[in-house]
């Protein structure tokens, strides 16, 4: 496998899948280091309001 930047060739130890279905080396693993083009933060937040449902309180009557 080959570094998709870069195109030098990754040992299995260092070789990284990023989420936009690339390989990359040690230098470009970061999302920033290979402008990468998944949005992180809107998959968190969507992952967030999935694994965390709106929980809501039925009404007490009042004394």
């Amino acid at each position: 496998k080959k570094c998709f930047v870069c195109k030098k060739r990754t040992p299995l130890a260092s070789n990284f899948l990023c989420r936009c279905g690339q390989n990359f080396c040690t230098l470009h693993r970061y999302p920033e280091a290979h402008a990468c083009t998944v949005d992180y933060k809107v998959e968190g937040r969507k992952a967030l309001r999935e694994s965390h449902p709106v929980v809501t309180v039925p009404k007490l009557p009042k004394i």
